[in-house]
C-alpha cells in the first residue's frame, strides 16, 4: 500500500504516542487475557487501533482511492521501531 499524503489524513486530539488512549492497565489486562504476566508490542498493537480509530478522519479524496483508517493506523504503529532492553 502506497503511504497517503499527510494533507489527506486528519488526526484530531491524538499525540504521537499512544499512552493516553491506550493505558497501560489496559495492556496488562490484555497480556493476562493472554495468559501472561507481561506485555508484548502486538498487546499495544491490538488495542491501539481501537483506541485511535475514532481520532482519525480520512479526507474524500483518501477514501475514494480506498485508504482505510485501520490499515492507516497498523501502517502507522507497525513503522515505530519497538524498543529493546
Amino acid at each position: 500500500m502506497e503511504r497517503p499524503k499527510s494533507t489527506r489524513v486528519q488526526i484530531f486530539g491524538s499525540d504521537y504516542h499512544v499512552r493516553g488512549d491506550v493505558d497501560a492497565e489496559y495492556i496488562r489486562t490484555l497480556a493476562a487475557f493472554e495468559g501472561r504476566d507481561y506485555a508484548v508490542p502486538d498487546d499495544v498493537v491490538q488495542l491501539a487501533i481501537p483506541a485511535l480509530r475514532h481520532r482519525v478522519i480520512l479526507t474524500a479524496e483518501a477514501e475514494v482511492e480506498g485508504h482505510r483508517v485501520d490499515d492507516l493506523l497498523r501502517e502507522l504503529i507497525r513503522s515505530v521501531e519497538v524498543p529493546r532492553l
